[in-house]
């Protein structure tokens, strides 16, 4: 240990935590789990720490203890969630009442204990964190705090749900524990779940993150000393005399202002879950527990919980959900021998300027063209508002603002793309202007440049004969808006190189992109998909069918808009341009004969959103209320058809929904996805997917395959060929034992 200003006089080494104890008895406690980069909850971490601990409690010469990680960038990920789906209901709740045990001797340690945080602190790391009597951390930008284990369909069962409404009162612990949100080491200071902060330092003889978490130990130590000799007082008190008190004491303990809290609490989730994810209102209940009947009854309500919704299809879902997205974000095609510094953008609209600043936030020196100077002046001031929003978020300071901003470079010709890596086109969506800025591009870029159209529909093949080098272009299929989206549905034609695919994905990781990488195709995998349920959807509505009711229905069926907004949100053009590029190709499972009136609405100067109006109207004030178009319908009442079957919600929502699933064993049949996995995470990040229901895979191996045939025919029988069934899931319909996913994937 360097720096130090204290001599160890012991040391006990255990693999995966090992402890030392200074002249002024104070015992670090190293947290580094065996072969992980993370500091992993698992059975030998715990038990080592439970070791390490008894023991100081034992030893005389140890007056106060630290706990830090010897990982740079991590303190604790949390626990080993793989166990989660190998273990049962029983056997969750035994684990669970196991860590609780663990923590609440370290709570009761005789001795202060001082946890000094750099890097993930989350789930089990954060439980274990509150389990110290004083919480010290630094402020790198991986240090993140909190309790996400809602985002995986479970509870925090180690106490998390009991201690944090305690320490910082019953609304900001609600907050973290409903939404699983991180907060930033002076974000988590603020609300007053960490103590002390160390500041970052910059990089030297060392670099930045060891020698801040350098620093973190010396304050972490001095601080467990100070707490030792009673120098430092730790005060937990709520006093009734003081604003931020009687806050605390109202909304936690009067029971009359709690139970106001946790009913509007329970409404909102109610709302916005529609009730399908249980994980939420289970945490309500164990919280209501805890604070009416005591701790000990609330931590053993929350380990018989989670041991009960560890185990249910959602639990599954967003747990495995959480496995592909981090699978994802992996490279599984290798580095390009280029590396990859400043990169082309062609086009300062939406798209364009959204993928300038995610590559601006990650490092990337960017230039970015358009042929109008508004347009171009437009897209800068975009960017600039977006970092200016991250400002004002406490994301990030003026100065690292303008530092990004620096390495922009508005232009209005190809002079500055000489020496450009990869260049990213964001032009109409029209093949003849694509061809065209290709081949003015491979006029200017170097051989090595790697051309990437960020097209939703238009098959890379197509683009690529504009191209002196086919073999240099490939897609990046981005979504809107880009900044927030985190999907990335990357390209490769028959002809894309192994180089230009590796720079297309290593970009879009450093963009901080989920990616998936499919074969080239008229809408790829998301759009195709897209496709057919907006032809379905545009069906429904011909029917005869009630917009609003339309979508309320399949908003209660998990998905985050209606059918009939979405047809508004990609817009009715697109939608009017994309049934002409796909004709036939599909057979009668989408067919433009289907799709003739977008046309008609679209000459009639109704696009969707961006232009007010739609099958809704779409106003300039603020109020969410959307009015149906009734030209919009009076058009569509025209083309209308004669309905079939009823259009109970069940019915219709049925037929949306096994298009849009079929539609995505069709795409891994034919080989434009390479798993189910990616399958999953693109219709989840992609196309808004009900989480709950884990992937159009997922759900097929959790609700039978042959069940989902069965449906299909029935819907085929009534409504023809537009239901034709994809033949893979015959194959699967006939074992039911074969399965897109195996049992512990």
């Amino acid at each position: 240990f360097k720096n130090a200003p204290f001599r160890m006089m012991s040391s006990t080494v255990r693999e995966n935590a090992r402890y030392d104890i200074n002249d002024d008895g104070v015992a670090i406690v190293r947290m580094d789990t065996a072969n992980s980069k993370q500091n992993i909850l698992g059975r030998p971490l715990m038990m080592d720490l439970r070791e390490c601990f008894r023991e100081l409690k034992d030893n005389p010469q140890v007056k106060s203890v630290v706990l830090i990680s010897s990982k740079l960038d991590n303190f604790v990920s949390g626990a080993d969630i793989k166990t989660f789906l190998q273990s049962n209901s029983e056997e969750l709740t035994e684990m669970c009442f196991a860590a609780q045990g663990i923590y609440n001797e370290i709570e009761s340690m005789p001795k202060p204990v001082v946890a000094a945080i750099q890097g993930h602190c989350l789930g089990g790391g954060c439980e274990l964190s509150l389990s110290c009597d004083y919480r010290i951390a630094s402020t790198i930008d991986k240090t993140a705090i909190g309790l996400p284990e809602v985002q995986l369909g479970v509870l925090p069962a180690a106490g998390g749900t009991q201690k944090l409404p305690r320490l910082i009162n019953l609304p900001n612990a609600l907050d973290l524990l409903l939404t699983g949100k991180q907060l930033k080491a002076k974000k988590a200071k603020k609300v007053g779940i960490i103590d002390a902060l160390v500041e970052k330092i910059g990089d030297g003889v060392q670099s930045s993150d060891q020698g801040t978490l350098d620093l973190l130990e010396q304050a972490a130590v001095t601080a467990a000393k100070n707490i030792a000799n009673g120098s430092l007082k730790v005060n937990r008190e709520h006093p009734w005399t003081t604003m931020k008190g009687l806050t605390h004491n109202l909304t936690t303990y009067n029971p009359y202002v709690r139970n106001f809290i946790l009913n509007r609490a329970k409404q909102t989730v109610v709302k916005k879950t529609k009730g399908l994810y249980p994980a939420p209102l289970a945490i309500l209940d164990v919280v209501r527990t805890g604070l009416e009947k005591g701790i000990g009854e609330g931590l053993r309500q929350e380990a018989i919980r989670f041991g009960k919704i560890g185990k249910t299809d959602v639990a599954d879902s967003l747990i495995n959900i959480f496995f592909g997205q981090t699978q994802c974000k992996r490279n599984h095609v290798g580095k390009p021998s280029h590396e990859i510094k400043k990169i082309g953008i062609l086009g300062a609209g939406l798209m364009g300027s959204g993928i300038a600043q995610v590559s601006l936030q990650r490092g990337y020196d960017v230039i970015l063209k358009d042929n109008s100077a508004p347009a171009l002046a437009s897209g800068q001031q975009t960017i600039y508002k977006g970092f200016n929003s991250r400002v004002k978020k406490r994301r990030m300071t003026s100065f690292e603002k303008d530092i990004t901003m620096s390495h922009l470079t508005g232009v209005l010709d190809y002079s500055k793309f000489k020496e450009t890596d990869v260049v990213i086109e964001a032009v109409l969506e029209d093949l003849g202007v694509k061809h065209q800025v290709i081949k003015e591009l491979e006029e200017v870029v170097p051989e090595h440049c790697v051309i990437a159209s960020n097209t939703s529909s238009i098959p890379i093949s197509e683009i690529a004969k504009g191209s002196k080098r086919p073999s240099q272009v490939v897609g990046m299929h981005y979504f809107s808006p880009v900044d927030k989206m985190p999907l990335l549905e990357i390209i490769e034609s028959s002809q894309t190189s192994k180089e230009a695919l590796a720079a297309a994905v290593t970009v879009g990781l450093k963009q901080g992109k989920v990616v998936i990488v499919v074969k080239d195709g008229l809408g790829f995998y998301t759009t195709r998909c897209l496709m057919a349920l907006m032809a379905e959807s545009l069906m429904v509505l011909l029917e005869g069918a009630d917009p609003k009711g339309f979508d309320k229905a399949v908003q209660n069926f998990g998905f985050p808009v209606g059918f009939a907004t979405l047809l508004d949100e990609v817009g009715i053009d697109v939608a009017a341009h994309i049934s002409d590029v796909v004709g036939d190709k599909f057979g009668a499972r989408i067919h433009a004969k289907d799709m003739a009136v977008l046309k008609e609405l679209f000459n009639h100067g109704i696009k969707g959103r961006k232009s007010g109006q739609g099958i809704y109207m779409y106003g300039s004030g603020k109020s969410k209320k959307k009015e149906i178009n009734k030209e919009a319908m009076e058009i569509i009442k025209r083309y209308g058809i004669p309905a079939v079957g009823s259009h109970e919600t069940d019915e219709i929502v049925s037929r949306v929904f096994t298009k849009l699933v079929n539609e995505a064993a069709f795409c891994l049949q034919e080989g434009i996805i390479r798993n189910p996995v990616d399958g999953d995470v693109g219709f989840i990040f992609g196309i808004g997917f009900p989480p709950h229901l884990g992937g159009p895979f997922r759900y097929l191996d959790a609700t039978g395959v042959d069940k989902f045939v069965s449906r299909m025919e029935k819907l085929r029988d009534m409504h023809g060929e537009r239901f034709e069934i994809a033949p893979i899931l015959y194959d699967y319909a006939k074992d039911p034992s074969k399965k897109f996913h195996s049992p512990k994937q």
